[in-house]
């Protein structure tokens, strides 16, 4: 059997796993319960800009992955496999960019075993099966890392790769909170000290403004409702969490 057709071949049985019996086990706790619930009352109250927990506004987590999950609630039932099937899709989706970049920048080959690779480590194919934001996160950064190769590359495209860049950092900001903006621009700038390169193309004034286009919308919307909101985000969940011992 030729090399390809072999490692499409694992690749296949990989995203077959990952798909096997989603809905086989009941919800693990606490996580898992709380994000379904939360997604569940969403779906319910047609209220996909903040989120509700047995009733009361809930203000942990930002609403784009509960209204992921309120929709696959929506469409397939409520079902624990159906809770589970945002978290499936965002992993497909890492797996997706993961391959495209490598069939762009690597050898042969190098597409399909990256994807392999990265469709079987533990973690992936565990939080592809869990109602948790990792799934989303990763997915979001991995677009906003391949978005800002492109961009990097100085084709005639370069301003569309950066702002999309910009656009992804913007929706995972608005999905998992601050991370989604340290990360991926701790990973630039060790490439930009590593290679010598310039980050100028994805600094452009046509592509970062599209940060706000993304995030602002939902953060003036649940603001508008919820005026202490700002503090408790910025302040309490971020700010305290990470320097003091608060939490």
């Amino acid at each position: 059997m030729p090399p390809r057709t072999t490692i499409r071949l694992l690749l296949a049985l990989a995203l077959a796993a990952m798909c096997w019996r989603t809905g086989g086990h009941a919800l693990l706790e606490p996580d898992e319960g709380r994000n379904v619930e939360v997604a569940r009352e969403m779906a319910r109250g047609g209220d996909y800009v903040l989120p509700h927990l047995n009733g009361l506004p809930y203000l942990d987590k930002p609403a784009p992955y509960f209204a992921a999950v309120a929709l696959s609630l929506r469409v397939l039932g409520e079902s624990a496999g159906a809770a589970r099937f945002a978290s499936l899709l965002f992993t497909f989706g890492s797996i997706l960019i993961v391959f495209r970049l490598g069939r762009r920048v690597g050898p042969p080959l190098a597409g399909e075993l990256s994807a392999l690779a990265l469709a079987t480590m533990p973690l992936v194919l565990a939080f592809s099966r869990t109602v948790i934001f990792d799934p989303a996160l990763a997915c979001i950064e991995t677009l906003t890392l391949y978005a800002a190769w492109r961009a990097l590359e100085r084709d005639t495209h370069s301003v569309r790769w950066a702002a999309l860049m910009w656009g992804a950092i913007g929706v995972g900001a608005i999905t998992k909170g601050p991370v989604a903006i340290i990360v991926p621009l701790l990973v630039l700038a060790g490439f930009a000290l590593g290679a010598g390169a310039s980050l100028r193309p994805v600094f452009r004034l046509r592509a970062w403004p599209w940060f706000f286009v993304m995030a602002l919308p939902w953060f003036i919307a649940v603001t508008l409702r919820r005026p202490d909101f700002p503090r408790y985000a910025f302040i309490y969940e971020s700010l305290q969490r990470v320097a003091t011992k608060t939490h």
